[in-house]
């Protein structure tokens, strides 16, 4: 669902809650300001041209308009995430509130809280996550207030900077997963091996384990939309089989697709 109609629904200026591994999500970028709060496990991010490295504690701020990527989570990766109206910063720094949350980019956007720091902060999102409607500006003003104040107490953490050409093949891969590695390269004129190195260790995944991701990412969104059987999804995805779709969605979830995604199956295509 759009975060604007999540707010909607809502009725809230903002919304928090509880999100885990499963499911990731292609890269986007949206109006509202987003905050995560790592609560255990471990995550990368990509943000245009840099990589951001998340751990427990690990505070992350992305503004309106900043493309960003989750490219892999450890199977424990947990964390608090919020968005709020394009419009609820604005009306804080109004209010004498963190005029740097208006704004449309960020400076720093990663910082590690101390352990004090941080339970508080998560105990406080845990509140608003189920605050009342009549209590939600309230309790969103309060958090907001209080996450920018203890993010500017602790110390920065820079992330880092990938090579132009993973950045690329990352975003080109979004669009074409049936692209072979050697292909891809070519594109980008580099050698396959030099690229999947460079990917492998920028990234922390190979080219083909990226792809495939892409490929389970399609599958998901062409289902969501409706319409589309599994086997249908999964062939208009890149898979060259339901089999190869089932095994790649197993390894990645841990689940069956049926159990995520609760899709009937339609009869198999015969041999590809």
């Amino acid at each position: 669902m759009p975060l604007a109609k999540i707010l909607e629904a809502r009725q809230a200026p903002g919304v928090i809650w509880d999100r885990r591994s499963r499911g990731m999500e292609r890269s986007h970028r949206h109006e509202e300001l987003e905050m995560n709060l790592v609560r255990g496990g471990r995550a990368t991010y990509l943000l245009g041209r840099e990589r951001i490295e998340l751990a427990p504690r690990s505070l992350v701020w992305f503004f309106p308009d900043e493309e960003h990527l989750l490219v892999e989570t450890t199977p424990d990766f947990r964390m608090w995430l919020g968005i709020w109206q394009p419009d609820f910063p604005a009306l804080l720094a109004r209010e004498g509130g963190p005029a740097a949350l208006a704004a449309r980019r960020g400076l720093v956007h990663h910082r590690r809280l101390p352990a004090v720091s941080f339970e508080g902060l998560s105990q406080l999102c845990e509140a608003v996550s189920s605050s009342t409607p009549a209590a939600a500006q309230a309790a969103h003003r309060f958090l907001l207030h209080r996450a920018w104040q203890l993010f500017g107490e602790s110390p920065s953490e820079a992330g880092t900077d990938v090579h132009p050409a993973v950045a690329r093949a990352a975003s080109i891969l979004q669009e074409e997963q049936d692209l072979s590695v050697g292909e891809l390269a070519r594109r980008l004129e580099l050698t396959p091996d030099h690229l999947g190195r460079l990917f492998r260790k920028q990234l922390g995944l190979s080219l083909g384990e990226y792809r495939t991701r892409e490929r389970l990412l399609r599958v998901r969104e062409r289902v969501s939309l409706g319409g589309a059987d599994l086997t249908a999804a999964a062939l208009a995805s890149g898979f060259g089989s339901y089999s190869a779709f089932y095994r790649a969605w197993k390894r990645a979830h841990g689940e069956s697709p049926l159990q995520v995604l609760g899709r009937p199956v339609a009869p198999q295509p015969g041999p590809r």
